[in-house]
């Protein structure tokens, strides 16, 4: 049997005795949003900067497996798109600010953004920026991933909304990971 391997092999030109080493290109959109000085402090990021400050860190990953942590036979290599979004911010804010109810009684100042209420907004971002594409060959799966970074502006949102200035905000999913029994402070320790 092992014999019509290595002839498979070898018509193929493939040397069997050789491991065989898999590289998958993985296509990472990079949104940011808030970062051309209209966010929170005003804060500047350059998309090129990042961009090659990722590609430096993180250009591959090769998982591995097992107690010893046997490397795998593949490598993602991982391809870089970073925009750095122009529109969208002040109604991203408005959004958020409209979103946020208030967390308990007992916590003045808490609120909660219920995260799938506002989904349609982050779906009309991805929409404008970033063109889904469809796998080549029918293959299932994504064929980019896509990480909206935000940087909503806190002070725009209180005015907004009628916030207190000193405000606070988590996000839920479904309205999970909610706390019960303990009250939830922004300056407590983990």
């Amino acid at each position: 049997m092992f014999a019509a391997v290595f002839a498979a092999a070898a018509a193929f030109g493939v040397d069997p005795s050789v491991s065989q080493e898999i590289v998958v290109n993985i296509e990472v959109n990079v949104g940011l949003l808030g970062f051309s000085g209209e966010g929170a402090w005003q804060f500047e990021l350059n998309a090129g900067e990042l961009h090659s400050l990722l590609e430096r860190l993180l250009p591959e990953r090769r998982p591995s497996c097992g107690p010893e942590a046997t490397p795998m036979g593949v490598t993602y290599k991982l391809n870089y798109h970073v925009v750095l979004m122009q529109t969208g911010l002040a109604r991203l804010q408005r959004t958020l600010a409209t979103g946020m109810r208030s967390a308990h009684a007992d916590e003045h100042g808490v609120y909660d953004v219920e995260a799938s209420a506002i989904e349609e907004h982050f779906d009309m971002l991805y929409a404008s920026y970033f063109t889904p594409h469809e796998q080549p060959g029918g293959a299932e799966g994504p064929s980019a991933y896509t990480i909206l970074v935000i940087n909503p502006n806190k002070g725009d949102m209180a005015q907004l909304a009628d916030l207190p200035p000193a405000f606070s905000y988590r996000y839920r999913y479904n309205g999970g990971a909610r706390r019960s029994g303990s009250s939830y402070s922004p300056s407590a320790e983990p």
